[in-house]
């Protein structure tokens, strides 16, 4: 093992020992998508994608949010459109916090468009069995 090897497996590790009780994978269909763009003076570019799908296995919809900053170009974001089939992969908010019920994306692949937010290179696993949330 290398030592990028090393420092990578050390951040993987870290990210599940303070995240890893609150990722989620979910699968769904879009109800609804908003994007709103924001442009600070010429310089600052920030992107706000609020996501309301609906899980499936489930009847209430879930509520998730896209967050991106930056410098100089203005982020870009896949196409997505009511009805897409989407799998999502993000952070739920913290017990007890007025965001607990939201989900911070952290990557979404359009099964419609064959498009991914972030590329890894793989297909999503398709998960038939739903583990309840207690």
């Amino acid at each position: 093992m290398g030592f990028k090897d090393k420092l990578a497996q050390s951040y993987a590790d870290n990210f599940f020992k303070k995240y890893g009780d609150r990722i989620v994978y979910l699968r769904g269909q879009v109800i609804s998508i908003q994007i709103t763009t924001k442009r600070i003076l010429w310089i600052f570019y920030k992107l706000y994608v609020e996501i309301i799908m609906k899980p499936e296995g489930s009847k209430m919809p879930l509520k998730s949010f896209y967050k991106k900053n930056k410098f100089f170009k203005a982020p870009s974001f896949i196409k997505i459109s009511k009805g897409n089939l989407i799998y999502l992969t993000g952070l739920k908010g913290k017990k007890g916090e007025k965001n607990s019920t939201t989900v911070k994306v952290m990557n979404i692949y359009n099964q419609n468009t064959d498009k991914e937010l972030v590329e890894t290179g793989q297909k999503p696993k398709v998960v038939n069995k739903l583990n309840k949330l207690r």
